[in-house]
């Protein structure tokens, strides 16, 4: 009845409740308490096994060429022009309304779709390779060697792509790598940089900012959106013939340095800039497109020699990171390649706490199918461990992938929410950058030929005197015949320099070998008739290009023996590197040695101006004990 007191049962039961509560409440907080405090602590374990809490020096390997030194002066050869801030997408892991709504209203192959990075044939969008954008549902397509031709023909294949796109309702990334000289996919028409180790070389970083401004807004206005670099490796092992002068340096904060320019630079050109290549493919001789290469670095001193310069890449807020496909037992004792590896991955995602997208470097290269996988066997293996996008070339392999993971979310091998997360992940990018809806903004052309004559002046800005113990550079006039020996050209080389020495009063006769980098150079009586030849000369100019590489890609010594049989003529020797400064390694007995550090058109100019000593050079090796 209303007001009266609760029956005797009743009163128990109610004590009974109250006196649960007052024990359990304090017992969830305990345990609430005591759970955060694990987390904390065994993040702290995962951060201080690679040291990621600690001052400590790096701890090095034997043999080792970890550096200790850090060397980034600026160059005060010729003025850069000064930057004006522009702000930059900034990618979080806030929940954004827009992506939220479009990946609830996606389809499970619609999302599986967002996290294939596909290839496309030909040079333009037929009818074929737009009905298979619209049956795939890619998130990105990569633009391989063989689709582009020129900046007017890649805007309206890109233009073309994006409209091929709009039955999925969310554009593409379109990507492609872009790195300068020696790695690009243009036949012509863009600015060609010099390569990275180049730009490393003239020790001054705000020329990588305004490489990676000037050329991605050659890109943006070719309808790329996105570019694969910059290159993040530090370059350990000088026998690497895959990363070699697509690395700044090998020095980790030399290379930080650069990387965070170059990485301001792509962003202000309203580019999707990707780290690549983590946690780094720089310590190996093994080339990943090949074979597994394995990378027996401890984890301190991965921690302070390869890490550097992808966490300088996410302090300028890269949104994008590639993996290699290098295994680091330190990480993972079952010695998988990082892109499968959920223990390296997971230094990245929760050690170095990265909210963006986790790419693949190319699954069909050898390190991943080496050894029976397929690429849609091994792409659901990277998926599971922590990737979010994959690099599929072949557009057959890319939709076989598809389907393979559609069937393995069906089938419980990959948990739908691991698809969630790598989807909101590429959304969440999209969404930053202006690609969540269309229509895709379509930039203006910018100023070729002030690029142009940018890159002419990194090129001289590159060249590097690194030995000259002779006193050889410049050449003295007293040494008026000179015989140039070098490879066969094509980059108009030997009209400039002999056009410059000519005009300064020498007289030059050049032998040219045949081009190294095609296979091993054929012996047809060089090694011994140049040498009895240069008898006859006052001076011999030696062109090397990677001698010292050649020996690990071809098993070729020949440029190795030449240099050593004119050492022994005892005539003046000047040695040219043309593009690896490591030929060094070779014959360190050499008293005058250059690199140019690359053959772009400022390079070359640079090089023979040095000569007859109408310039004088300033750049630096960036790699440390070379020479």
């Amino acid at each position: 009845m209303p007001g009266s007191r609760p029956s005797r049962p009743s009163r128990r039961l109610l004590i009974t409740i109250l006196t649960l509560a007052a024990i359990g409440i304090p017992l969830c907080c305990v345990t609430l308490w005591i759970c955060i405090r694990l987390w904390k602590d065994l993040t702290f374990i995962s951060r201080d096994i690679l040291g990621l809490s600690s001052t400590q020096p790096s701890v090095t390997r034997t043999p080792s060429l970890i550096p200790t030194s850090s060397s980034t002066s600026t160059s005060t050869l010729t003025p850069t022009p000064s930057r004006t801030p522009t702000p930059t997408p900034t990618y979080t892991p806030t929940p954004d309304p827009r992506v939220l709504t479009l990946l609830s209203q996606m389809t499970l192959r619609q999302m599986v779709g967002q996290l294939i990075m596909t290839g496309v044939n030909g040079q333009e969008v037929t009818a074929a390779t737009c009905q298979f954008i619209q049956q795939l549902a890619p998130g990105a397509v990569v633009y391989r060697t063989g689709n582009v031709v020129s900046p007017q023909q890649l805007r309206q294949s890109s233009s073309n792509l994006q409209g091929c796109a709009y039955v999925g309702g969310v554009p593409l990334f379109l990507a492609v790598d872009h790195e300068g000289q020696y790695v690009t996919r243009f036949e012509g028409g863009v600015t060609i940089y010099p390569p990275a180790m180049a730009q490393g070389a003239t020790q001054n970083p705000e020329l990588a900012y305004q490489v990676a401004l000037s050329a991605g807004r050659e890109l943006s206005f070719s309808g790329v959106n996105m570019v694969l670099g910059p290159v993040a490796d530090v370059l350990i092992e000088y026998n690497n013939t895959v990363i070699s002068q697509r690395s700044f340096g090998g020095d980790p904060d030399h290379v930080s340095a650069f990387v965070a320019e170059a990485s301001k630079g792509y962003l202000e050109a309203g580019l999707i800039p990707v780290l690549k290549h983590f946690p780094g493919h720089g310590g190996v001789a093994g080339d990943s497109h090949y074979t597994l290469p394995t990378d027996d670095v401890d984890c301190q001193s991965l921690r302070s020699a390869y890490l550097p310069p992808f966490q300088a890449g996410l302090d300028a807020r890269v949104p994008v990171v590639m993996t290699s496909h290098v295994a680091f037992p330190c990480l993972d004792e079952a010695n998988r390649p990082a892109t499968l590896s959920d223990e390296v991955l997971r230094v990245l995602l929760e050690v170095m706490e990265f909210h963006g997208v986790v790419l693949t470097d190319s699954m069909s290269m050898g390190a991943i199918t080496s050894d029976g996988r397929t690429i849609p066997e091994a792409s659901v293996q990277a998926v599971r461990a922590g990737v979010d996008m994959l690099l599929i070339t072949s557009p057959e392999q890319a939709l076989a992938t598809r389907n393979r993971l559609e069937l393995a979310v069906q089938q419980g091998e990959i948990p739908l929410e691991r698809i969630h997360d790598a989807v909101e992940r590429i959304l969440r990018v999209k969404a930053a950058s202006g690609l969540i809806s269309f229509p895709v903004l379509e930039p203006s052309a910018p100023d070729w030929q002030a690029n142009y004559e940018f890159a002419l002046d990194v090129g001289r800005q590159a060249l590097a005197l690194l030995k000259d113990q002779a006193n050889l550079v410049p050449i003295p006039p007293e040494l008026h015949r000179i015989l140039v020996i070098g490879p066969t050209d094509g980059w108009g080389l030997y009209p400039l320099l002999t056009t410059d020495l000519h005009a300064s009063g020498f007289e030059t006769y050049v032998v040219r070998y045949s081009n190294p980098w095609s296979g091993p150079v054929p012996e047809v009586g060089y090694l011994e008739s140049l040498p009895n030849q240069a008898i006859e000369y006052d001076l011999i100019l030696m062109l090397t290009w990677e001698s010292h590489l050649n020996q690990f890609r071809y098993d070729d010594v020949w440029q190795m023996r030449l240099v050593e049989a004119l050492i022994a003529t005892g005539k003046p020797l000047i040695v040219v590197a043309l593009k690896s400064p490591t030929d060094i390694l070779d014959f360190p007995e050499i008293t005058t040695y250059i690199t140019t550090f690359g053959t772009t058109r400022g390079q070359l100019q640079a090089l023979a101006d040095a000569l007859v000593g109408d310039y004088t050079p300033s750049a630096q090796s960036p790699l440390p004990g070379i020479p």
